[in-house]
């Protein structure tokens, strides 16, 4: 630390009043009331004191050597206070108690205002000492940090709250707001966009026409962007947009029936952009048939299995061939070879006797396409691109891409052309269909990575009853242009979900929730996964220890049956578990004393804490679980050897606190327990975090800017994806899951007759009857209530005091926690108890036991 010498100025006195100026927000109570203009400041790094004398000539004459004696007397990492106790004088000197050759500084009072103090002013800083916590410090009063064992004359004044908040994105098309301890202050759903497209917009209207028109229907739009016959439109919320697609869509104006559709909400900025104007082509290649004669049918079997396996441009295809033209003993007939095709060129095919021609239908897949752009545009339906797949041609057809400005113009370009038999085609005809695509682009190291699934995905897709549904690719000098299409939104849905499965690898979930266990992360775990791997070849499992997930890659078929595999041993693994409750009070001596001892002896795959819920989670034999049995009990005799009264334990394990984290509000923890609390609630789900500080009654928030600090990237997003689950549970009226099998997105209730689309599966929503959109037509009758009930009757099935919401207790005492609305719940008799206060001491006295059976007794004393 660098010193700063005082500067001292002297000022000619005069009859005026000053006071003692002490650091912001501290005022002195009973201060002494100091008059005069001359004034000194002193001043060592950003600490300043400023002192005002009463006629009187200051000289002050501090060498360094003083000034070092004064920082060593205060300390170098604190900030000298002044405060006055019961025998000081007026004219003491701040400078007396350092050093005996320096100058004096009389301060006069006025008698009539000055009184004693009884203690001296609070610590610059509002934490408390960490030296202190650890039994350290013996700076008493001197000491610049809080000791909670002195009494101050002013009281602490606490830091105001961080109130700060982050806007973060989850589940890929989800934005969330999140203020202190997690608290989810706002959602905007993937569905939700200000975004409206209309379609049918005559080229003759300009911005202001569009914007003049929505306005006068109630929906002034923020921004309008002209895209030929397509306008996007900007409104100010979601809602204004969803409203004005309900009140445009349809209408008549400008003599045209106006389309509507909302966009789709994408903040993660996928590289994927969803089309339904394109049109795809199909139409025979320009290509000649050859008869071929042989003499033997060897030679002739040979000839077709050279030209089945060989192609240029064109996939050649060749059989035997009955009837006339009948050119030798065995007659085979090429289809598909090139135009051009010479007779010496099929001398390759097992050398025929002879060879006749077929005249080709046409001779260039150029003149073809040039036809079928005349043919659009003498209709007006001009084409905003026309892309042809390069050969070789499959199948003996060439496949054409056409995208048009608006779904419309697409789907009359496909009534127009589809079956049609144009001369530029050699009259063979047509084949059009409007289909639902989405393209990526996929840089090329990716893609060779991916390419083999990619392709059995398209082998599979070949022998499913949906021939519309198709991978394409296009190669890109720096990437690869993936294209999937299907005739309808519900089945393109479907095959995004399967490509973005190989892309970015399959999470392992059960009823839309993330299957994860603490055995995949340890060696025995991994051992597992590895084994399973070897057992499915072509099959990655990618362990995500921080996020605490695990992801699938490989071939849709192996990868089901590895999932399947995976989800058995989960349930294997919850129902071995044991759990062994304990007593707060008593966790921090046994994660001190007892919980090494016991990983060391039984093993860390199977003995874990869970300071959370203050359990000990047992998964092995018999033997294991009655060793960790004799450890808990054992702990309870360590009770009156605990910590020292004079020093502060960790809120969570209630031990003295290592590697000390203080907060805002005082308390300090265990940097490691911290980290734990704060990652436990990723499945806890129990928002907004708060401070368990004074027995868990402190309740202030955990700022943003703590688990920011000590948790991962990662750790912290899992946080966030928990305080958005439990948010959204909270709130079943206002929040709805998509109806698609696995999809994570949620949805709001929206007017009736309003359509929503999801951004990651595709499917279009009744937001009534929260099924696949019918329309036009009423919302099926459906018994699924009356099933609900039924299923309610036979199971263990209550409902919660607080929310209502059905709730089933899945195994563990009868103390249950709704996870929705947080109540504690005696499940015996359905008693609510706040913050779980007295319910167990409750079902002791009048259910006779917590509900954990005969082995209560094991623990129950320790019980509170």
């Amino acid at each position: 630390m660098n010193s700063v010498h005082p500067d001292f100025s002297t000022q000619s006195p005069s009859p005026s009043s000053s006071v003692v100026q002490t650091a912001p927000g501290i005022r002195p109570v009973n201060s002494p009331s100091i008059s005069g203009q001359h004034t000194s400041s002193f001043a060592k790094g950003n600490r300043s004191s400023v002192l005002s004398t009463q006629n009187s000539e200051l000289s002050y004459d501090l060498s360094r050597n003083q000034w070092d004696l004064w920082d060593k007397a205060w300390g170098c990492h604190t900030e000298a206070r002044l405060w006055q106790s019961d025998s000081s004088s007026s004219d003491d000197s701040i400078f007396s108690s350092c050093s005996s050759g320096s100058s004096k500084t009389s301060v006069a009072e006025d008698p009539s205002t000055s009184s004693p103090v009884k203690y001296p002013p609070p610590p610059r800083y509002p934490e408390v000492c960490i030296n202190w916590l650890q039994g350290k410090c013996s700076r008493g009063r001197t000491c610049f940090y809080v000791h909670h064992d002195l009494e101050y004359d002013i009281p602490v004044v606490r830091k105001p709250t961080i109130t700060a908040s982050y806007t973060l994105t989850v589940r890929e098309h989800i934005k969330v707001r999140c203020g202190p301890g997690f608290d989810i202050q706002e959602v905007i759903t993937g569905f939700e966009s200000p975004w409206l497209y209309i379609s049918k917009i005559p080229p003759h209207i300009n911005i202001d026409e569009v914007s003049r028109y929505l306005t006068q229907r109630g929906y002034p739009p923020q921004l309008v962007r002209l895209q030929g016959h397509m306008a996007k439109v900007r409104f100010a919320s979601h809602i204004d947009a969803r409203n004005a697609n309900a009140s445009v869509n349809g209408s008549v104006q400008w003599k045209e029936t106006l389309s509507t559709r909302l966009a789709i909400n994408n903040p993660s900025g996928r590289d994927a952009a969803l089309q339904d104007t394109s049109v795809r082509l199909r139409w025979p290649t320009p290509s000649v048939v050859v008869y071929a004669g042989y003499r033997e049918l060897e030679d002739a079997s040979r000839a077709i299995e050279i030209a089945n396996r060989e192609y240029r441009t064109n996939f050649v295809s060749a059989r035997l061939h009955q009837g006339l033209p009948a050119v030798n003993r065995h007659t085979v007939r090429f289809q598909n070879l090139p135009i051009g095709t010479k007779r010496e060129d099929m001398d390759k095919y097992a050398s025929p006797v002879d060879v006749m021609w077929d005249d080709p239908k046409y001779r260039s897949v150029d003149a073809a396409v040039a036809g079928i752009k005349r043919l659009l545009y003498f209709n007006n339906l001009s084409p905003q691109r026309f892309d042809v797949l390069p050969p070789p041609h499959r199948d003996g057809f060439v496949t054409a891409w056409v995208q048009f400005d608006t779904p419309s113009l697409a789907s009359d370009a496909a009534t127009l052309l589809h079956d049609r038999k144009p001369k530029c085609t050699g009259r063979t005809p047509v084949i059009a269909h409007h289909l639902q695509s989405l393209e990526y682009s996929v840089p090329l190291d990716e893609y060779i990575k991916i390419a083999p699934d990619v392709h059995a995905l398209r082998e599979w897709l070949k022998y499913r009853p949906k021939p519309l549904t198709t991978i394409t690719t296009y190669e890109m000098p720096h990437s690869t242009r993936v294209r999937l299409s299907a005739n309808d939104v519900k089945e393109l849905g479907r095959l995004k979900a399967e490509f973005e499965r190989i892309r970015g690898g399959e999470l392992l979930l059960k009823d839309r929730e993330i299957v994860w266990d603490s055995f995949f992360a340890q060696d025995h775990g991994r051992g597992y996964l590895r084994g399973v791997e070897r057992k499915y070849p072509g099959v990655v499992i990618k362990e995500e220890i921080q996020r605490r997930r695990l992801k699938l890659f490989g071939p849709l078929r192996k990868r089901y049956a590895v999932k399947m595999l995976l989800l058995r041993k989960f349930e294997e693994l919850n129902a071995m578990e044991e759990k062994i409750y304990l007593p707060r009070d008593l966790i921090g001596l046994f994660l001190r004393h007892e919980f090494p001892a016991l990983q060391r002896t039984v093993g860390e795959h199977v003995v874990n804490l869970n300071l959370w819920e203050s359990y000990v989670t047992v998964r092995g034999t018999k033997k294991d679980l009655r060793i960790v049995r004799q450890a808990v009990q054992k702990v309870g005799q360590r009770r009156n050897g605990m910590r020292p009264g004079n020093i502060a334990s960790c809120p969570v394990c209630f031990g003295e606190v290592d590697a000390p984290f203080p907060l805002k509000c005082g308390h300090t923890y265990c940097r490691s327990c911290l980290t734990d609390y704060l990652n436990a609630a990723t499945e806890n789900r129990f928002f907004p975090l708060t401070c368990l500080g004074n027995n868990g009654t402190c309740g202030e928030p955990i700022s943003l800017s703590v688990p920011r600090g000590i948790l991962s990237p990662i750790e912290f997003d899992n946080v966030v994806d928990g305080a958005f689950q439990a948010y959204i549970h909270t709130r079943p009226k206002e929040f709805h899951y998509c109806p698609t099998p696995d999809c994570m997105q949620v949805y709001r209730t929206a007017p009736k007759g309003t359509p929503i689309q999801c951004p990651s599966c595709l499917l279009r929503i009744c937001p009534e009857c929260h099924d696949e959109y019918h329309d036009g037509f009423d919302c099926p009758d459906g018994d699924t209530e009356e099933d609900f009930k039924k299923w309610v009757d036979t199971h263990d099935v209550k409902s919660c005091p607080g929310c209502k919401i059905p709730i089933e207790r899945a195994e563990g005492c009868n103390h249950v926690t709704c996870t929705r609305c947080q109540s504690h719940i005696c499940w015996a008799c359905l008693q609510t108890f706040p913050k779980g206060e007295g319910i167990y001491t409750h079902m002791r006295l009048e259910h006779g036991g917590i509900g954990l059976g005969p082995e209560d007794f094991v623990w129950e004393p320790f019980m509170v």
